[in-house]
């Protein structure tokens, strides 16, 4: 799917635009709706959309780890850490063992507690698997 590899070499407008017509084509498909999610997120106008297609696709497919991460690396780069928060919080129940995803969780907690939040913006951009 060309949409999943615009995004993965950083293209995210030619990822945008192709993820677009694949969901015309497959309007149920999460995959494709967490793909764009994903991609909206890296173009800061695009942040909103990106919010609401991410809250789509983890009522889509509730078990999927990615958009709940993409979901809290929003809500951290608009300074909103109290949802950015019950995102990770949500990603280390889903994924309890995820090392990645404890320590962030730490890390975010130590930094709350300095008021330094804001130095943990974008701190997990790869995307899980």
């Amino acid at each position: 799917m060309r949409g999943v590899a615009w995004a993965a070499s950083g293209d995210h407008h030619r990822a945008v635009k192709a993820l677009e017509r694949a969901i015309l084509l497959a309007p149920e498909n999460p995959r494709l709706h967490m793909a764009l999610g994903h991609s909206l997120a890296h173009i800061p106008s695009q942040r909103r959309r990106a919010e609401a297609i991410l809250l789509q696709s983890t009522t889509m497919s509730p078990f999927a780890v990615q958009p709940i991460v993409d979901l809290a690396n929003i809500y951290l780069e608009t300074g909103r850490t109290n949802e950015a928060r019950e995102m990770l919080n949500r990603a280390v129940s889903l994924k309890p063992n995820n090392k990645l995803f404890r320590e962030l969780q730490t890390s975010m907690s130590q930094l709350e507690k300095r008021g330094a939040s804001h130095l943990f913006r974008r701190s997990f951009q790869k995307p899980v698997s």
